[in-house]
């Protein structure tokens, strides 16, 4: 059976792959790791996007299917790009592929940026404050709030200055513009319903597969996990099936 890594976004842990995996039906060989940045204590931090993807690629000891959230998203199409033959598949969940000019580029950097400076200047909670605040996340309002109180938690757990290192080393403006197109390798794009702006960018690369997930926001792994999970076990197995085919021809 192919291993299935599942990686998680920026303020996010392993264990908000939790409910998703609740509905595969293929639990065996799932493995989910921190990233880069966050845990206590934290993961160190590669000094660029390649870096973080050389490390992840490293730790497949065998070709395997990955897929990410955000940040996780973005580092697996990475790895599809650079280290094709180490996976047989990428499913990345509201992750941007990259900026193309350098006008955007550097608006980009400047924000994240920004941003860096005020999560350790201000800390972890008013930062997180800001972060809920922002428009990508207004779906997550109508969630019920033990569910948005268990997240918070989440994201107040991590090391403001680790968070930091990640937001000016492999946010999405120092990532470089990915083409997964010409990797060879199976790429499904998923944005959630109501993700206006990933769904826009998904859209745009058009050899490119994308799903979208009902009534969700940016994030599906909180606000549909189970239709998330459903999503992607089909796409496991159509994968496997055309493998099995491809190898007995």
């Amino acid at each position: 059976m192919t291993p299935l890594w599942l990686l998680h976004g920026f303020l996010g842990a392993p264990a908000s792959w939790a409910r998703v995996v609740e509905s595969l039906q293929a639990r065996a060989g799932v493995r989910a790791p921190w990233l880069f940045g966050h845990g206590r204590p934290p993961r160190a931090v590669p000094e660029s996007f390649w870096q973080a993807v050389d490390a992840l690629a490293a730790e497949l000891t065998e070709p395997a299917f990955v897929a990410g959230y955000s940040l996780g998203g973005r580092l697996a199409l990475g790895i599809a790009c650079r280290h094709p033959r180490r996976v047989r598949g990428v499913i990345a969940i509201g992750a941007h592929l990259g900026l193309d000019s350098d006008l955007e580029r550097g608006e980009r950097i400047a924000w994240e940026t920004a941003l860096a400076t005020k999560l350790e200047r201000a800390g972890l909670p008013s930062f997180v404050d800001a972060w809920e605040k922002l428009p990508l996340f207004a779906s997550q309002a109508a969630l019920p709030a033990a569910q948005r109180s268990t997240q918070r938690a989440v994201r107040l757990s991590h090391d403001a200055a680790a968070l930091a290192r990640v937001l000016t080393a492999l946010g999405t403006g120092r990532m470089p513009a990915l083409e997964p197109e010409r990797a060879g390798v199976p790429v499904l794009l998923v944005t959630g319903e109501h993700d206006e702006k990933l769904s826009a960018v998904a859209r745009a690369r058009p050899r490119l597969r994308h799903r979208i997930v009902p009534d969700a926001g940016h994030n599906p792994l909180l606000e549909a996990p189970h239709a998330l999970g459903r999503l992607i076990d089909e796409q496991l197995r159509d994968w496997s099936a055309t493998r099995t085919q491809e190898n007995h021809a």
